[in-house]
């Protein structure tokens, strides 16, 4: 077994790791394996990454004969004792079951209370929290390298953890120094972009925190048909989120709605429709429509009126018209709630010289337009 050690010279993150334990308790874990079945193979390889005095180190174990597995798993417990939380990248389900059976495998459980030292640590896998928002985020993949782009670590590597396993096995044979620096390399560039990817944890408050609206205003501007067009654009702030929690933009646009978030800033542009819209009336059997009139009123008043000129309301047909500025709603945000047709799938609600004054309403509003497109 050889024992690496080495500073890396990598920012500390801009995620604050005191949220899942004290950030010198924190340990990034990542393994190499010479194959997927941790029945048949074995561990050739763990890095981690703390932080001492402020910066980041970095240490690997790894196996250059290749039958000191037991070795290299017995130092990494012995190591990982004194920490309160592992931090990996799809670890739930890999790393972690792999690490032990191998532990239980070599007999590690036990001479050290292995299992005893993987359960006592609290596990954030960075996949699953950023698995709900795969859809949002729209990346190609999430391999752990094509996540670390997203965030611009500027990693460029066309092999895989999976590639490697034939360039250890050529190791072991030919015991060639560029093959172990490769190795050893590709292990620490892993490390590495667990701690670049980090600020990922801020996505579920990203997407749970409320808004602070501290900019609205009106945009004026033509369509693709040349038509004159009018939107509503909200600039907001995410309380309790840092300010470079999201480096890179994610940019999402959803039934005519636009959303930007970058940092902890969000940018949503909803279209405002000024003209006429109807409000439908619930029970139409209580009215009657007035074709000259082109609405409906209710039978206590419509009665009065010449049967020539009053119908059975339908539910088409039972509504009042009513002119302004109209927002787009999809469940139900402020009633009454307005549409062009009876069948349409989503609604509008007057935006009212109240509302333009009010900046609950702002944020609220913002909040809701911002769950609706993620929710997508």
């Amino acid at each position: 077994m050889q024992v690496y050690n080495e500073k890396i010279d990598t920012p500390v993150t801009a995620y604050p790791l005191s949220l899942i334990a004290s950030p010198e308790e924190v340990l990034y874990v990542d393994i190499e394996t010479t194959g997927l079945s941790p029945e048949r193979d074995r561990v050739y390889l763990v890095g981690c990454a703390y932080l001492q005095q402020g910066a980041w180190q970095l240490i690997q174990w790894f196996d250059e004969t290749g039958d000191t597995e037991s070795d290299i798993l017995t130092s990494f417990l012995v190591f990982a004792r004194k920490y309160k939380a592992f931090l990996h990248y799809n670890g739930d389900r890999f790393d972690l079951p792999f690490l032990r059976t191998r532990i239980e495998k070599c007999g590690l459980d036990k001479a050290l209370h292995g299992l005893k030292v993987l359960d006592e640590k609290r596990s954030v896998d960075l996949f699953r929290v950023l698995k709900p928002y795969r859809k949002l985020l729209s990346l190609p993949n999430y391999q752990q390298q094509t996540v670390e782009a997203f965030m611009g670590s500027g990693r460029v590597e066309e092999r895989s953890g999976g590639d490697l396993i034939q360039v250890y096995r050529a190791f072991i044979a030919a015991k060639n120094e560029e093959m172990e620096r490769d190795l050893l390399g590709h292990n620490a560039a892993d490390v590495r972009g667990l701690i670049a990817i980090t600020p990922l944890l801020s996505l579920p408050d990203v997407f749970a925190k409320p808004f602070n609206v501290y900019k609205a205003q009106a945009n004026h501007y033509r369509g693709f048909d040349g038509s004159a067009q009018e939107e509503i654009i909200l600039f907001a702030r995410i309380e309790g989120v840092p300010e470079n929690a999201i480096p890179r933009p994610i940019v999402q646009t959803v039934d005519g709605c636009y959303c930007k978030v970058q940092g902890n800033e969000v940018t949503i542009k909803v279209p405002l429709y000024h003209g006429e819209l109807k409000f439908f009336y619930a029970n139409y059997r209580e009215y009657y429509y007035l074709p000259d009139e082109d609405q409906a009123l209710h039978k206590s008043i419509a009665s009065f009126v010449d049967k020539s000129h009053r119908v059975q309301a339908t539910a088409e047909n039972c509504y009042t018209r009513k002119k302004g500025d109209f927002l787009p709603e999809w469940e139900q945000f402020r009633t009454p709630f307005f549409k062009h047709g009876y069948k349409d799938r989503y609604a509008y609600f007057e935006f009212t010289d109240a509302m333009k004054r009010d900046k609950k309403f702002f944020c609220d509003y913002a909040e809701y337009v911002f769950r609706h497109i993620i929710a997508q």
